[in-house]
């Protein structure tokens, strides 16, 4: 018996319209505004073609099972697995993964797969047929390690170890956001270097640990993970420098934040790899937190440990404006006089100093050299 499974009514209605309402605006946009007619004409065009490709592949999409065969259709074309080259199946949270036997055989994937009808109906009969691939892999994951002679000569010290594990990871999560939170609402060096230190921290636990990893997941591996720590940490050493100091030239800033992004996102790969995940999908995660950590460890290394003498310099204020993020902030934009050519900043003010000020007066700033030679200024001495 064939089963055919596609997008609802309801979902195809919602994403034809997510992709049709961008093209209507910019067309709308591009009647009625002859001043930049040709770029929106293209705005308009682009989007427009777009959502003829969405709304077409809305309707073609669909998947057929049957005893012998799984085939997907959609815009692009089809594809067909036999169900005896079937290895298993994958159910993640947004998509679904039919994995072959071989590489020679079509993979299917289905994104957003709880948007077809009768999806419960689809997944249980999967689930019916086919090895469930990631309690697979964590029943194997977890045989391999209890069964490893390195981690302890009997189960009962191997299991120890593994709970020890986890320990160290929980404590380490907590602790890398204690520390982020320390940094973050005190002045003391030593909060500083100690929140620096903390991500750097997490690669001597891998590198000393084999079962703790940078990402894990609670489907597929008994591994436990700092990524938690880590991130948070990063976020509010970012958080605090992007906050607290304002940069003077922003790009010198780059070069030294890459380098240190690349060495960390290395040693991260080196010792933190979970195989049991996709490690491309681990590469980017690494990739992501590792500039946080590095842009935010270079601004505030820059900043809060140059002592060098600051230098007076007049600007004058062509724009100010205030926005709201979890509370009201207002801003300077500043251009400074006499250099060629002028640089334009950017900076956050109070309010009195925002109601002080208006565009066209002359306001000075005191720039400092920057421990790392990445000139920063600020408004007071």
């Amino acid at each position: 018996m064939e089963e055919v499974y596609a997008r609802s009514v309801l979902m195809k209605i919602f994403y034809s319209a997510l992709a049709t309402g961008p093209a209507v605006f910019f067309t709308v946009m591009y009647l009625g505004d002859k001043t930049n007619g040709a770029l929106l004409a293209i705005f308009a065009l682009l989007l427009s073609l777009l959502a003829v490709f969405v709304i077409i592949n809305q309707l073609k999409s669909k998947l057929i099972v049957s005893a012998d065969r799984i085939v997907k259709i959609n815009l692009w074309g089809e594809k067909e697995l036999s169900t005896a080259n079937v290895k298993g199946v994958r159910i993640e949270e947004k998509y679904l993964v039919i994995e072959p036997v071989s590489p020679n055989y079509a993979r299917i994937v289905i994104n957003n797969y709880k948007d077809y009808n009768d999806d419960g109906v689809l997944t249980a009969w999967l689930t019916q047929n086919f090895t469930d691939l990631d309690a697979s892999d964590l029943e194997d994951q977890s045989e391999r390690i209890l069964s490893d002679t390195t981690l302890g000569a009997t189960e009962q010290e191997r299991e120890q170890k593994l709970a020890n594990a986890k320990t160290i990871a929980l404590v380490y999560n907590i602790a890398g956001v204690a520390s982020g939170l320390w940094m973050m609402f005190t002045d003391y060096k030593i909060s500083l270097i100690t929140s620096l230190a903390f991500p750097l921290l997490a690669i001597v636990l891998m590198a000393s640990n084999k079962l703790i990893r940078f990402v894990s997941s609670a489907k597929r591996s008994i591994y436990p993970y700092i990524l938690i720590g880590f991130m948070m940490n990063s976020m509010f050493i970012v958080g605090k420098a992007v906050r607290v100091f304002d940069i003077y030239h922003f790009h010198l800033a780059l070069i030294p934040a890459l380098a240190l992004c690349a060495a960390v996102v290395a040693l991260l790969v080196i010792t933190g790899i979970n195989k049991a995940i996709p490690v491309t999908a681990q590469v980017l995660i690494m990739t992501f937190v590792g500039a946080i950590y590095s842009l935010g460890t270079i601004l505030q290394v820059n900043c809060v440990f140059d002592d060098s003498t600051a230098v007076a310099k007049q600007t004058v204020m062509f724009d100010k404006y205030s926005d709201y993020n979890k509370g009201r902030h207002y801003h300077f934009r500043l251009s400074t006089l006499g250099e060629q050519p002028a640089d334009s900043l950017n900076s956050e003010v109070s309010l009195t100093r925002y109601n002080r000020f208006n565009v066209g007066d002359t306001i000075p700033i005191y720039v400092k050299k920057g421990k790392l030679n990445i000139p920063w200024y600020s408004f007071y001495k």
